[in-house]
């Protein structure tokens, strides 16, 4: 597979605005291809988008038994014709699943029968900690497909706002007509740094080493006290069942200790009893965290 830049390439600031700007790209007033699919619990903006685009999602839980990964087979034949685009996130935000490559080609092939698109923000795609580094969908083809790219996770650049989308040609075309009315052209200091990022793969291994450090931290105390984590082969955060199996409620317990986690029901269907806890903080942060869990049980009772 060849990509060619002038062809296959769109810059963007940052995926956020890339997610969020898609589906008004794809989907106009009366289209009889209205509805978007997000795999869920999921990351806001998918379902945002949409909504403001005046499409209609379609919400497929993910579960514990299907290892948090997207089977393409529970969502209808009748709601794959009226899709407009299918969102996918691997490494999965809040689970940290990783998708399998029998799904990518279920998926892929479902998009050529019926005629949808398939984006796959690949976010967290540098950062994984369980078996072989995950393969980009574009592996496969570009057809149907954009697949979306960032700094912000891989050389912790967020606030650079610096990203790309690259996938078929003809959505590339039609996004280049697109942008221009709602985005910015990104600041040359910014391309300056993105240029050099994008050159070195050095840096990702230690950046890995970083989350690994504190993953293995929290793993090591989820396991004494008996909290059970689910998925997360990737990404930056870890995907535990609430003790009690209340999410909320757990999650402030731990604000009163001033432990900030997200409970998974407020990341959409399917993500209720369970918490999402982001290992952004610094090493001695995370271990005064864990020093503070101490006070769990007094504080709940």
């Amino acid at each position: 597979m060849t990509v060619d830049p002038e062809l296959h390439i769109m810059p963007a600031n940052g995926t956020k605005e890339a997610v969020y700007n898609l589906a008004f790209a794809l989907i106009g007033p009366g289209a009889s291809k209205d509805t978007v699919v997000i795999p869920s619990p999921a990351y806001p903006v998918y379902e945002n988008g949409a909504r403001y685009a005046g499409a209609k999602p379609y919400f497929t839980p993910l579960q514990s038994a299907d290892g948090w990964r997207f089977n393409p087979d529970r969502v209808p034949d009748e709601v794959w014709k009226r899709t407009a685009l299918l969102w996918l996130n691997s490494p999965h935000n809040p689970t940290g699943a990783i998708i399998g490559e029998d799904t990518v080609k279920r998926v892929l092939e479902l998009s050529r029968t019926h005629g949808f698109w398939v984006a796959s923000d690949e976010a967290y795609g540098d950062l994984w900690f369980e078996g072989d580094a995950p393969r980009t969908m574009l592996e496969h083809g570009l057809d149907n497909l954009i697949g979306l790219y960032t700094l912000s996770k891989r050389s912790a650049m967020t606030g650079f706002r610096a990203g790309f989308m690259a996938g078929d040609a003809r959505l590339i075309t039609a996004l280049k007509k697109f942008r221009p009315n709602v985005g910015a052209a990104t600041p040359d200091f910014i391309q300056d740094a993105a240029i050099v990022a994008w050159n070195d793969d050095a840096h990702t291994p230690a950046t890995r080493e970083v989350y690994g450090a504190k993953r293995r931290l929290f793993l090591a105390e989820f396991e004494k006290r008996g909290w059970k984590t689910e998925a997360s082969q990737g990404t930056f955060y870890l995907w535990m069942k609430a003790p009690g199996g209340d999410d909320v409620a757990f999650v402030e317990s731990l604000l009163r200790l001033g432990i900030v986690t997200t409970p998974g029901s407020f990341l959409g269907q399917g993500g209720e009893g369970f918490v999402r806890w982001a290992l952004v903080p610094t090493l001695a942060q995370c271990q005064e965290a864990i020093a503070r869990l101490g006070q769990l049980a007094a504080v709940a009772r």
